[in-house]
């Protein structure tokens, strides 16, 4: 059996080799929660729309790879696929804004998570 390393020097490791990746996804979850923020809203337009559904698509470019965030990256896949749906039927339907805004925040929440593990894991160089 060969010695692989503490986890104190796997996790350095993994911070040298993923800190770019984690670097390029930070900046795209904050502008990327703005953005569900203004969809949230009443009066979203489908330019907004268009605008997160890429930067979501450029995210999963970043994070997907990223060990030790894969749960997040779950929990934010589920959360976004339930926020859109209750977008749709918020703007069909012309009601259940209470359930958009729980799964606003719910998707927020998870976007949150994500975010502060790929600042932990693959946080700058100390």
């Amino acid at each position: 059996m060969t010695n692989q390393g503490t986890p104190d020097d796997i996790g350095d490791m993994y911070r040298s080799l993923y800190r770019d990746s984690a670097g390029l996804a930070l900046p795209i979850i904050e502008g990327y929660e703005r953005k569900v923020m203004a969809l949230a809203c009443v009066d979203w337009n489908r330019d907004d729309y268009s605008e997160a559904s890429a930067m979501f698509d450029a995210l999963e470019a970043h994070v997907r790879e990223l060990p030790g965030v894969q749960q997040a990256w779950i929990e934010a896949l589920i959360s976004r696929a339930e926020f859109t749906q209750a977008l749709w039927r918020a703007e069909l339907a012309g009601s259940g804004a209470e359930h958009l805004a729980r799964c606003e925040a719910t998707h927020r929440a998870a976007l949150r998570r994500l975010a502060q593990q790929c600042r932990a894991l693959y946080g700058p160089a100390t």
